[in-house]
């Protein structure tokens, strides 16, 4: 039975990584109790001054595109509906630029899933990613979703990724990691890595000079776990520091965790909020990566422009 609460949202274009999204998406939505809406966005080119869609162009086979948009949407509803009722999944299909299309879909929206797929480095400096484009500018929490995964290898592990244990934005982060880890009945690691400038990180020159600084790192992780209203009895909580560079190590702890959570930066014009280490992480990762908005998520029956008002 369809639900009034908002839906989790989920690009498909028939990719296998839009193909892991929509099995990870349909999980959600069941153990959330809420909708899955499927959207697929119809490229637009430039033609003169307009933008049009693919589908009115003279060499585009219409009849043969619709064909493959029917099947992508069969696959996608049928492994949908293995895991959720038939009607809580709906389709749509709107044209525009896939980025801006998918940031005015997921307005209301409790939750945007995305394939991330692998590209060689060079195709990512070019063209960018709409996954990354997605996460960097959406008011609602964005997962991407490495090609290949499936819920075959879970380990029982959320990992949150926290870059500074004093901002108060990692309140928000680590307070919403929490929830998924209770919502998922497994356990929570909280990764910080600290590393300084080369001509001061060369300074941290002994086993005894680490082991202090990791120490004061930990015990304002457990102050950070605090105030995010855990420890929570049902979580069991354990702490990573590490000496190091923060994206590569989240990605090592990616090999066997079932979600890394991270949050974007506040500030980043032009390049968006999230930040060329959030940006390796989420195309790099080996499970699913979720990146939330600065501030707190809203609640699922809270609008996430009304979130922290």
């Amino acid at each position: 039975m369809a639900t009034n609460e908002r839906p989790i949202l989920v690009g498909v274009d028939g990719s296998s990584a839009a193909t892991a999204a929509v099995r990870y998406a349909a999980v959600e939505a069941d153990d959330l109790g809420v909708d899955l809406r499927l959207l697929h966005v119809i490229p637009t080119v430039a033609v003169g001054t307009l933008r049009r869609s693919v589908d009115s162009l003279d060499v585009i086979d219409v009849p043969r595109l619709q064909q493959r948009r029917d099947r992508m949407f069969g696959e996608a509803v049928a492994l949908a509906t293995s895991v959720l009722p038939s009607d809580r999944v709906t389709t749509h299909m709107v044209a525009g630029e896939r980025v801006p299309t998918l940031l005015a879909a997921a307005e209301d929206a409790r939750l945007v899933v995305l394939g991330a797929p692998w590209h060689r480095r060079l195709d990512r400096l070019i063209t960018g990613s709409v996954v990354s484009g997605v996460s960097a500018r959406a008011q609602v929490p964005v997962v991407g979703v490495p090609e290949g995964w499936t819920t075959a290898r879970e380990h029982g592990r959320v990992v949150v990724g926290v870059r500074h244990p004093e901002d108060p934005v990692s309140v928000d982060l680590v307070r919403r990691a929490l929830e998924i880890a209770a919502i998922r009945k497994c356990r929570l690691t909280v990764l910080h890595a600290w590393e300084f400038p080369v001509v001061y990180d060369n300074m941290i020159a002994t086993t005894d000079d680490e082991q202090a600084w990791t120490d004061i790192r930990r015990g304002e992780l457990d102050a950070l776990v605090s105030m995010a209203g855990g420890p929570d009895p049902e979580v069991a909580i354990d702490f990573q520091v590490s000496h190091g560079q923060g994206a590569h190590l989240l990605v090592m702890a990616s090999a066997d965790a079932d979600l890394l959570v991270i949050t974007r930066r506040e500030h980043g014009f032009p390049l968006g909020h999230l930040g060329s280490a959030g940006r390796a992480v989420l195309l790099a990762s080996h499970c699913p990566v979720e990146v939330i908005p600065p501030g707190p998520v809203a609640g699922p029956d809270v609008p996430a422009g009304s979130a922290g008002d």
